[in-house]
């Protein structure tokens, strides 16, 4: 019966993940080196982001894709902005294509940071507690982050789609999230502690 339920979720996660490639990364804490280009990602969208009130944390680490099939190239990651940067928020997705939008097979992650709602971090997110299906071994939990910024992890779920783990945070009136598609925690806080320490750019 256990094996039946392990190979079960084997194959829930291989339809989640790009390219049918297994998510290892989500059963460990190994810390995946950062991509090549991760201090000059944002270069491209920066202009734009500038024009949001919202002080920006944009990450100088970004783990590299353990998700990608054996012997398969994926494309560059590239930062998109799938809707105009407000004066309440901006949203980055990390994605394969100029023109992703969040889809789940272009997504990578998601960088975000909008005006801080009067809901807590932890309400907000109660129902990833209480998701009946298949979800991330590592539970939400508070996460100490650089600067003495508490945070939390958010695990992943799986449905019909994978969603992204995450690590969100809030500073002073803003609230900041961390978003790597059926990610780990250990990556997911050095990502967004790299983000806190590099400030607005």
């Amino acid at each position: 019966m256990r094996l039946r339920f392990k190979l079960g979720l084997l194959a829930i996660l291989l339809g989640c993940s790009l390219g049918g490639g297994l998510a290892l990364q989500a059963f460990t804490q190994q810390i995946a080196p950062s991509i090549s280009n991760a201090s000059t990602l944002f270069d491209p969208v920066h202009p734009t982001l500038k024009r949001t009130q919202i002080p920006l944390r944009l990450p100088t680490y970004l783990p590299q894709d353990l998700q990608i099939e054996a012997n398969y190239e994926p494309p560059p990651i590239q930062a998109v902005l799938p809707e105009q940067p407000s004066n309440r928020g901006y949203e980055i997705v990390l994605g394969y294509s100029t023109t992703c939008s969040g889809g789940n097979a272009c997504r990578f992650g998601t960088v975000t940071g909008h005006l801080k709602p009067a809901q807590s971090i932890e309400s907000e997110y109660a129902w990833v507690r209480r998701y009946p299906g298949v979800k991330s071994p590592e539970p939400m939990q508070k996460v100490k982050l650089a600067n003495d910024i508490e945070g939390w992890f958010i695990p992943w779920t799986c449905g019909a789609n994978c969603s992204d783990a995450k690590v969100v945070w809030d500073e002073y009136s803003y609230r900041y999230s961390m978003g790597i598609k059926v990610g780990n925690r250990a990556a997911l806080v050095k990502m967004a502690n790299s983000a806190i320490e590099a400030g607005d750019p």
